[in-house]
């Protein structure tokens, strides 16, 4: 599970459900139609954008949607949307019919920079943080594997302590994590990792 966040966490609700970790924190950039009058411009001020139509996903997409749409850095000014997006190729294509301009991570701007499309750093905005995230369930499953395992195999799998939470089942205490190396490398549980 991948999940896009604002602050240096992720929403309470993802930290209570599921072990997360960053795995990359980058600036949001803004996309937009060469043709656009910001265009020629090396960095936008966010100021300079709160009057443009945006881009948006569904309102279903809840906290994502508003993180989009910077609602965190608008003081209350509300976005106007230009029209709803879903994917990659309708929002380049809402960028080239000039519906509006939309945010996106900077590692994200080689899928919509395409022929006619610019993206430029807005000044004024948090960075964009990417986490993964996994459910307990999974990792509970992942250790009844690598138990069962080293009960029938003792001289496969060595445990060894790790802090974090991709050390295996975490509940979010210092220490209480471990993982399983396996002469291949981290054990997963998964039967294609073994085979």
């Amino acid at each position: 599970m991948l999940l896009n966040f604002i602050s240096r966490s992720p929403p309470s609700v993802i930290v209570r459900r599921k072990p997360w970790v960053v795995v990359a924190e980058e600036p949001r950039l803004v996309a937009m139609p060469l043709t656009h009058p910001l265009a020629s411009r090396a960095v936008i001020g966010l100021a300079e954008l709160l009057d443009e139509p945006f881009l948006a996903l569904s309102e279903s997409a809840g906290p994502l949607r508003d993180y989009w749409l910077a609602l965190d850095a608008r003081d209350g000014r509300p976005p106007r949307i230009g029209a709803e997006i879903a994917s990659t190729d309708e929002t380049y294509e809402a960028l080239m019919d000039g519906q509006g301009i939309c945010l996106l991570a900077a590692g994200n701007a080689p899928l919509i920079a395409l022929e006619g499309v610019i993206t430029r750093p807005v000044r004024g905005l948090s960075p964009s943080r990417l986490a993964l995230a996994r459910s307990m369930r999974e990792a509970r499953r992942r250790h009844e594997y690598l138990d069962a395992r080293h009960r029938r195999e003792p001289g496969a799998l060595s445990a060894t302590a790790q802090s974090g939470p991709w050390g295996g089942l975490s509940d979010g205490r210092p220490g209480r994590n471990r993982v399983f190396v396996d002469r291949g490398g981290v054990g997963s549980g998964d039967r294609s990792a073994r085979e």
